[in-house]
């Protein structure tokens, strides 16, 4: 082999491996195999001039990757296959334990407290404390009813650390019968922390169901609440 040839051989192996392989995950025995194809077209073949040599190595090796790409594609297809879930779980954004998991949600939720309370459709009663430094991240509503929400669910986030103040219409006594019973302003509150900085706080208020459900004492739930109690 001259060294004119030798380049050629040399420069399309380049290529090949430049062109074929990105992108693809090749292992190195496949690549070896066709480096080894390449090699052979080179050596015992003896065409009239080293641009056939090129062209007929060219040809050997772009239908060793198309078959060997198509293969690869398959296999990883059929894998994907069997291992992706039919049907992915969706997943509702809305506090553990709500009591209306199986209230629809509303189409919009409301960016603002008037267009929550618009939606609503009734005055708000919202807390006037809230331990520091959390802050109202978002508000979702749901269980439309002649096209007002049923419930509004006020989000406040401390870094990591969230709680949820819901107003609900429905009131559903039988999700915190037996748990103990606290004072909320001039009504009775139903309270159970789960820890220390984990508590969940029910009272019934106008006719509505409240609740406080996060990463608060047992003492800020109890003050938060109250303070949204007296606010009227």
């Amino acid at each position: 082999m001259n060294q004119e040839e030798r380049k050629l051989r040399e420069r399309f192996k380049t290529d090949a491996d430049e062109t074929i392989f990105a992108g693809m995950e090749f292992d190195e025995r496949l690549k070896a195999r066709v480096r080894s194809g390449i090699h052979a077209e080179g050596t015992t073949s003896a065409p009239p001039a080293a641009q056939a040599r090129v062209r007929r190595s060219e040809r050997w090796a772009l239908g060793f990757i198309t078959a060997a790409a198509a293969f690869l594609v398959l296999l990883t297809s059929q894998q994907l296959t069997d291992t992706t879930p039919q049907d992915p779980p969706i997943i509702v954004d809305r506090p553990l334990n709500s009591p209306d998991v199986n209230t629809p949600l509303a189409a919009v939720d409301p960016k603002t407290v008037d267009e929550a309370e618009e939606m609503f459709g009734e005055e708000l009663r919202l807390p006037d404390y809230v331990p520091q430094p959390y802050q109202l991240q978002r508000i979702g509503a749901g269980g439309t009813g002649e096209g007002l929400s049923a419930r509004l669910d006020f989000t406040y986030a401390n870094g990591d650390r969230t709680f949820v103040y819901s107003i609900d219409k429905n009131v559903q006594a039988d999700l915190f019968a037996g748990l103990e019973t606290v004072q909320i302003g001039s009504h009775d509150g139903y309270i159970d922390s789960l820890k220390p900085d984990y508590t969940t706080l029910y009272w019934i208020m106008d006719g509505k169901q409240y609740s406080v459900l996060g990463h608060l004492t047992r003492k800020e739930a109890i003050d938060l609440a109250s303070s949204a109690a007296q606010n009227k």
